[in-house]
């Protein structure tokens, strides 16, 4: 049995998006948190994943470019969620100014 606590130990001082897996399975399902601070993907780098991910913020926010797509950009607040396909590319734009963003994210092959 594994336990611990979303909003505990974060990492000060950071310098690139912290990730940290909590759980996973057999190749199929992880569960991981995602630190934001000021950090930012640069614009030319885009995530690109096999997997679909779900993802939600706990705390603070963010704003999602997406490439390629109609709707280019999503803005998340604490307690919004949002599922990113497979091979749907993807960055963060930007994240709250204030305090660090803290995510949850689900992901699976489908």
């Amino acid at each position: 049995m594994n336990s611990g606590n979303l909003f505990s130990s974060v990492p000060a001082g950071l310098t690139e998006e912290f990730f940290e897996t909590l759980t996973e399975g057999q190749g199929q399902l992880k569960i991981e948190r995602i630190v934001s601070s000021q950090q930012l993907r640069p614009a030319d780098k885009w995530y690109d994943q096999t997997s679909t991910e779900w993802v939600a913020i706990l705390i603070g926010s963010a704003e999602l470019e997406f490439k390629g797509e109609t709707r280019s950009t999503v803005t998340l607040t604490a307690g919004d969620w949002l599922e990113i396909p497979p091979h749907t590319k993807h960055r963060v734009k930007s994240v709250d100014k204030n305090i660090d963003t803290v995510w949850l994210a689900i992901h699976w092959e489908s």
